[in-house]
């Protein structure tokens, strides 16, 4: 089920025992996207990583990740564009930006607990009764919708991976991810992102440390990295320019970083993937 406002705003809903067709249709909308694994396990083939998902597992997906589908199952799954709704501008509703969406680390994956199971379902059904009105409140209805499941899923994500955690650092965390994710192309130090939050590269590190999560400079080499493989297997530029649209100052450079990431150079990686 789709929903198109008159200002370019998408929503699509679908329950579905086979999503591929639907993968298909948002490839190209430059949506965000949450899959809910709903009665069985599933596997996904996220940016050529292949991913398991339990029964009541939902991930969120960023705009830049590319989907494949490993095996059918029951499907719940949302894609919304920007216009629909923008988690950026509205992260004081919300507060998902760096823990659900623009997630450095990649793939932000919630279990939900069976006592909040009929809470899920509910929604669900509310948006499919509100997906198939047609009057001037639907889009209101519908992203105040969206905002509470987001909501709902940001604490539960915050619940499962942050615990004991301070909202200060939970902040600081979820702000260097969005950073990370705005600016990787030119920023590749640890101490350029202290500096646009006002913090000293210690400060980050300890903030990372008392998360248990994976250190900054990891954070900002896995989002290069994911960015490399995925314009290596796109074919359009030459490795030389790949390596100045991520902000090497060489192709020499560039080959180092990735081999010392993936154990293989950038040219033999693309010969291996085509």
């Amino acid at each position: 089920m789709i929903f198109k406002g008159d200002q370019r705003e998408i929503l699509i809903i679908t329950t579905s025992s086979d999503i591929t067709q639907f993968i298909r249709r948002i490839s190209d909308l430059d949506a965000l996207t949450i899959i809910w694994a709903r009665n069985n396990k599933t596997t996904l083939l996220i940016d050529q990583q292949k991913i398991n998902l339990k029964a009541n597992q939902i991930i969120f997906l960023s705009n830049y990740q590319n989907i494949n589908i490993q095996s059918n199952g029951d499907f719940g799954v949302i894609s919304f564009n920007k216009a629909f709704y923008c988690v950026i501008d509205h992260d004081s509703e919300v507060s998902c930006k760096g823990i659900l969406f623009y997630h450095s680390t990649r793939f932000p994956i919630i279990d939900i607990p069976t006592s909040e199971l009929d809470r899920y379902n509910l929604l669900w059904e509310m948006f499919d009764i509100e997906i198939k009105s047609n009057d001037n409140l639907q889009l209101d209805m519908l992203r105040t919708l969206l905002k509470r499941y987001l909501i709902m899923s940001t604490r539960l994500a915050k619940k499962q991976g942050l615990n004991d955690v301070s909202f200060n650092n939970i902040d600081l965390y979820r702000e260097f991810n969005f950073l990370v994710e705005t600016h990787f192309k030119k920023l590749h130090k640890v101490q350029d992102y202290a500096s646009l939050l006002h913090k000293s590269p210690k400060t980050i590190a300890n903030v990372f440390t008392n998360i248990g999560k994976t250190t900054p400079l990891k954070i900002i080499h896995n989002r290069i990295i994911i960015e490399a493989q995925k314009i290596l297997l796109q074919g359009d530029l030459n490795i030389n320019q790949i390596s100045y649209s991520l902000g090497f100052e060489d192709i020499q450079t560039f080959s180092r970083f990735f081999k010392k990431m993936k154990n293989i150079s950038p040219s033999k990686y693309r010969k291996g993937k085509n």
